[in-house]
């Protein structure tokens, strides 16, 4: 594009300042180029800050979903990784006070008392009871507080929120990607029936 413009049209253009419009257009036509769409709605996305701050969430929300489908971060939220119903870190130490490091819970695991009732499948009974219920040092193992607590499985609950976001942004993202492709290959056609 270029930019033509009579110099009698400026008044008082290029009588005393060498520098003013009407001097550089005096020497031939200017060439004004635009910055382009793309540059004009970046240099506008940067200026709103809602819109930065939403787009940053949008990045760890995909980066979340990435680090949790392909790495090692809640793999293993299903796992029993703690004591039943362990107290998050936080609310463990405001309720010991200042030396809850030191304290540390007995674990008592729940032993059913024998009874004089013969049992068909006590033996099978007992043998998934060791499989499952851990003993000696594994009970020890166990953690006694996590960031979030435990469930009554002791499974992690961070790890299991961890998941359930995962999920919920999968379901979103599926949900977006129907659309567009629906409006992209049914709505056109509409046009013409």
């Amino acid at each position: 594009m270029t930019f033509h413009m009579n110099m009698q049209s400026l008044p008082n253009s290029a009588d005393n300042n060498p520098n003013t419009l009407g001097s550089s257009l005096a020497k031939g036509p200017v060439n004004a180029v635009s910055e382009g769409a793309w540059a004009l709605a970046w240099r506008r996305f940067k200026s709103d800050r809602v819109g930065v701050w939403s787009g940053i969430t949008v990045i760890l929300s995909l980066a979340l979903v990435f680090t949790t489908l392909v790495g090692p971060l809640a793999s293993d939220w299903e796992k029993e990784v703690a004591i039943s119903n362990a107290p998050p870190s936080w609310a463990k130490s405001a309720i010991q006070g200042d030396d809850a490091s030191k304290a540390i819970p007995e674990v008592v695991l729940y032993e059913p008392t024998p009874t004089d009732v013969v049992d068909p499948i006590a033996v099978q009974w007992e043998q998934a009871q060791k499989a499952v219920k851990p003993a000696g040092d594994k009970v020890n193992a166990l953690a006694t507080h996590l960031p979030m607590g435990s469930d009554k499985w002791g499974r992690d609950v961070l790890a299991k929120t961890i998941k359930g976001a995962e999920t919920s942004i999968l379901v979103g993202l599926a949900a977006a990607f129907m659309a567009i492709g629906f409006t992209t290959f049914f709505i056109p056609y509409q046009e013409y029936c």
